[in-house]
């Protein structure tokens, strides 16, 4: 059930940086070509320390690996920096993402940068403005 101090929004993005390597050396293009489905879900992760972007948000799908080893989340890219700034802010008053998933990809093995579409679902916290001279009941 939602507070009265949030509301809802809906967030269609493109994943950036899909034709990069990560820091352990995997491909992204590599990821997303063998993992990726429609409809999956996917999973946003803030990196305040990140040396290039403070703002950046990673996104992580969760990939099933053998029976005793449980799954592993694996990075095919970022949010676009002008969201992921504006994601950052209302990161920090206290908002979540309460689910995102993949809604469309093209991945053939030639494209060095596969295209991911997302769908996320936020829960932003509201500011409360004070009005001078008027009472709250």
């Amino acid at each position: 059930m939602e507070d009265d101090n949030e509301y809802a929004a809906v967030y269609q993005l493109t994943v950036k940086g899909t034709g990069f390597n990560n820091s352990d050396g995997t491909s992204r293009a590599s990821l997303i070509q063998r993992f990726v489905q429609d409809g999956m879900d996917v999973f946003l992760v803030p990196e305040p320390h990140n040396a290039h972007d403070p703002n950046a948000i990673a996104v992580y799908i969760e990939v099933k690996r053998w029976f005793f080893f449980g799954p592993y989340r694996y990075q095919i890219g970022y949010v676009s920096e002008r969201w992921a700034k504006s994601f950052a802010k209302r990161f920090a008053a206290g908002g979540t993402i309460v689910e995102a998933y993949v809604r469309s990809h093209h991945a053939p093995e030639d494209q060095t940068f596969p295209r991911v579409s997302i769908e996320a679902v936020a829960s932003w916290a509201l500011r409360q403005k004070k009005r001078a001279g008027v009472d709250a009941d």
